[in-house]
């Protein structure tokens, strides 16, 4: 082998040996970047479900404050609800009671002990 062969063949290995560690340093740089990017996405993910909850919940809130003047109260101060604006509320009767359960009409009535009765004893 010559001379000036020698030293082609040691700077064409010198570079390979220099591209080579250029691109596994740029491959776990790449990784890294990748991993944050990942993070970012999960963050993002956690705030599109936040959001939808949320808007969810303030659905609730607002058919619950058609009943409930404190409610509708909270949510004109919070400005989620123009001032004076009753929201129009879709409530669907329930046509029959699970088996077992019993629909109740009126006010509650509260359970008494037993033994006792339901006469007045306050004159004796």
């Amino acid at each position: 082998m010559k001379d000036w062969e020698y030293n082609v063949t040691l700077v064409l290995s010198i570079l390979c040996l220099g591209l080579s560690i250029w691109i596994i340093s740029a491959g776990r740089a790449n990784g890294k970047l990748q991993a944050q990017f990942q993070l970012q996405q999960v963050e993002i993910e956690r705030g599109n479900v936040s959001r939808q909850v949320g808007s969810r919940i303030l659905q609730d809130m607002v058919a619950m404050g058609a009943t409930n003047q404190s409610i509708h109260m909270v949510l004109e101060k919070c400005g989620f609800i123009p001032p004076g604006s009753m929201p129009a509320v879709n409530v669907k009767p329930i046509d029959k009671p699970a088996q077992g359960n019993t629909v109740r009409k009126g006010p509650a009535v509260e359970s008494k002990p037993k033994g006792k009765s339901s006469k007045n004893v306050s004159g004796k």
